[in-house]
């Protein structure tokens, strides 16, 4: 069975992205599942006050508990925990002196749930054992939960956690320089676009109207009086609705007849036009 789940959690892990080594992942699988008194003897203590436990001491603490793996002793490690909670629940410890001693109501066999919060009154016969809070944090229990807690499962799911955090952190730079080498590639792209197509087309754009703008003035004003659709291609392109584009000239030779007729609205509209321009020319005709 133990087997059969290293093989399944070997293979989702290897599945996509590797977060460790071949080499850091079968030792963290063993430790976890095997024996983890190797991978404990090489963890780093926790704090000066906790020393590293050799693999003897390792090998005999709790009858050979961490040599089975790092599961069975954290299953301990929570199953101590919730002992000691339960017998505090079930406590009564005088509240003007915490130190004192007072009595545990020992849970009758049909309240084995210990998820369910324990109350005396609903078991005929409770049974009650003395109880205070120094002899708890002194008892057996709490010290092998305390010694499993600094020497054993602590300093072993640090260098666990460790083992990542270098792998994540490396990730995480990869990352960070994609998205850097991808910025300055996207800045470049837009400036090339910008510079070499679009600022050019703006450029030749702006300079084909001026120059169809300055043919205009070759125009003497009595073709202007006389020709009306020249006279209405012209007030095309000085107000600047088309820059000399075929569309543009086949709407203004369309619209001959119209600006012919609304020549008094378009003389109120190049009043104020240069002397001597086309525009000029449009509004104030000279006689033949």
């Amino acid at each position: 069975m133990t087997r059969a789940l290293i093989a399944t959690l070997a293979a989702s892990e290897t599945d996509g992205l590797k977060q460790v080594s071949p080499g850091t992942m079968a030792a963290m699988q063993r430790a976890v599942f095997a024996d983890g008194c190797a991978f404990v003897a090489d963890a780093e203590p926790v704090s000066e006050l906790a020393t590293a436990p050799t693999a003897a001491d390792c090998t005999v603490f709790d009858s050979g508990l961490v040599a089975t793996g790092l599961q069975n002793a954290l299953t301990q490690y929570l199953t101590l925990a919730a002992d000691l909670l339960d017998d505090r629940e079930c406590a009564t410890v005088p509240l003007g002196d915490p130190v004192a001693s007072g009595t545990r109501a020992v849970r009758p066999s049909a309240a084995f749930d210990k998820s369910v919060p324990f109350n005396a009154s609903l078991y005929a016969n409770v049974t009650t054992v003395p109880y205070s809070i120094p002899s708890a944090l002194h008892s057996p229990d709490m010290l092998l939960l305390h010694e499993l807690d600094q020497r054993y499962l602590l300093p072993a799911f640090i260098a666990i956690e460790d083992a990542y955090h270098e792998t994540v952190v490396t990730l995480a730079d990869r990352y960070a320089l994609f998205l850097l080498i991808f910025l300055i590639v996207t800045i470049v792209g837009v400036t090339a676009v910008i510079a070499g197509w679009f600022l050019p087309a703006i450029w030749a754009l702006d300079g084909d109207l001026h120059h169809k703008r300055a043919l205009l003035l070759l125009l003497p004003p009595q073709a202007l009086t006389y020709v009306p659709a020249l006279k209405a291609f012209v007030e095309s392109v000085m107000a600047g609705g088309a820059a000399g584009g075929g569309g543009a000239r086949a709407s203004s030779w369309r619209g001959s007849g119209a600006s012919g007729r609304n020549s008094g609205r378009h003389d109120a509209d190049v009043a104020g036009a240069p002397a001597g321009s086309p525009a000029d020319a449009v509004a104030n005709p000279v006689a033949v």
